[in-house]
């Protein structure tokens, strides 16, 4: 009988670089963000499923605050983030994001097909850009792979981490 594994997919965005288009108040000065910073060195969690230790010069914002981030860098919010770390410097930052999907068999695992996946995201942004221009927003373009989908065996996750301007 084949093992089937209940997988979870932590989507590991890396954007780099950040352009930041913050909206602009009515008197014409742009809106301030308040986030609630978890600096590093400290342990911070990552939703209810993971912890990850912030190294020193880095900060964190748990799930509220993370989509507060992705609507002010002109991403629309899918209610699946569950955490954003970065530098303090802003250079890159990387998004964590939670979406049960069901089952992935062990015979299916090696062969995650990247193309589709990019594809499908690619499609998706198109949507996604639909809103930002709504909102007063510059369109984003995926770019392509920092590191193509992998199912790792240990964590019984798929992983990634794609680019984009």
């Amino acid at each position: 009988m084949q093992k089937i594994l209940k997988t979870f997919i932590l989507i590991l965005l890396v954007l780099i670089p950040v352009f930041v288009s913050g909206e602009e108040a009515e008197n014409g000065e742009q809106e301030k963000l308040v986030i609630n910073w978890l600096n590093g060195p400290k342990k911070a969690e990552i939703g209810k499923l993971a912890e990850i230790q912030v190294p020193k010069g880095y900060h964190f914002a748990a799930g509220d605050d993370t989509r507060k981030i992705m609507e002010y860098y002109g991403n629309q919010p899918t209610d699946r983030e569950l955490g954003y770390i970065a530098p303090v410097t802003e250079d890159w930052f990387m998004l964590f994001e939670f979406d049960e999907t069901g089952y992935v068999k062990d015979d299916d695992k090696d062969s995650l097909d990247a193309d589709a996946i990019l594809k499908s995201i690619d499609e998706g942004n198109k949507e996604a850009n639909k809103w930002r221009k709504e909102n007063g927003m510059e369109p984003l373009e995926v770019t392509g792979w920092y590191k193509e989908p992998a199912y790792d065996t240990i964590t019984n996750n798929v992983e990634w981490y794609m680019c984009s301007q």
